[in-house]
């Protein structure tokens, strides 16, 4: 069967990895899928299979006519997830995780209320509905957003997501949506260990040797929420997030965690 290839982020560290010509390229990338800025591409320990082929696209920016539903914005919303590149060359939404409910990482530019919801599906691999949760967010100012998972995620299997915002109720015409896939890995032994002894910013470091990238957000992104002033938690996270072509995002403030309930 076809496989995946996940594309390497970062190779050692966050900061000092990175090269002038790199950034600079991230810079001028537009924040779509296939035109972020080219990576160096590593094979993982645990390679994992491509999603079917019949699956639907997948896209890390909402589609969608902005203002004719929902107001127009400057960083629209976002899903913050990696890049998988199939043996076949095609590239799609896709990044590995550890945890059995794992967080996924949005940039919601928008307000979310009864009026204006936001909605999280699953399905797994033949397409089956796990849940749809609706989201709404009317506490906190807009920015970034983790919304974890309460289905448990079986190792070494692909589950497709989408997260809506209902931009008019009346028109589903009009709604705005992020799509992608996330697989959940089993560590190694080594691995699991080193995790365990190390400090937060250190553990981001080895989700991201280990391409582990949902991870590594979840990490930077909890830190980010929990000390927006300190410069050198800000400085991984803009690394990060520039790595994966969202630097754009960068500067938005972490509001929220967000279990969804059953």
């Amino acid at each position: 069967m076809t496989r995946i290839q996940p594309i390497l982020v970062l190779t050692v560290v966050l900061c000092s990895s990175f090269n002038g010509s790199y950034l600079a390229q991230a810079k001028q990338a537009q924040l779509s899928g296939s035109k972020r800025p080219p990576m160096d591409q590593k094979v993982a320990q645990n390679i994992a299979q491509v999603p079917p082929p019949t699956s639907p696209p997948t896209n890390v920016e909402s589609g969608g006519k902005a203002g004719e539903g929902c107001r127009a914005v400057r960083v629209p919303l976002t899903a913050l997830a990696p890049l998988g590149k199939s043996t076949t060359g095609s590239t799609v939404v896709w990044g590995l995780t550890d945890a059995e409910y794992p967080t996924l990482w949005f940039h919601i530019p928008y307000q979310l209320t009864a009026n204006q919801p936001g909605e999280f599906q699953l399905q797994d691999e033949q397409g089956k509905q796990i849940y749809a949760k609706p989201v709404t967010v009317v506490d906190v100012s807009t920015g970034v957003v983790g919304l974890q998972l309460s289905k448990s995620l079986q190792v070494n299997k692909n589950y497709l997501w989408t997260f809506t915002v209902r931009c008019d109720r009346e028109d589903p015409s009009k709604d705005l949506f992020v799509r992608g896939w996330i697989q959940r890995t089993k560590l190694s032994a080594n691995l699991a260990a080193q995790l365990k002894k190390a400090k937060p910013r250190d553990r981001a470091k080895l989700y991201i040797k280990e391409n582990i990238q949902f991870e590594a957000l979840t990490v930077l992104g909890d830190l980010r929420r929990s000390n927006p002033s300190d410069a050198e938690i800000a400085a991984d996270w803009r690394a990060l997030l520039t790595s994966l072509g969202f630097e754009q995002v960068a500067a938005k403030p972490v509001v929220e965690i967000r279990p969804l309930k059953e």
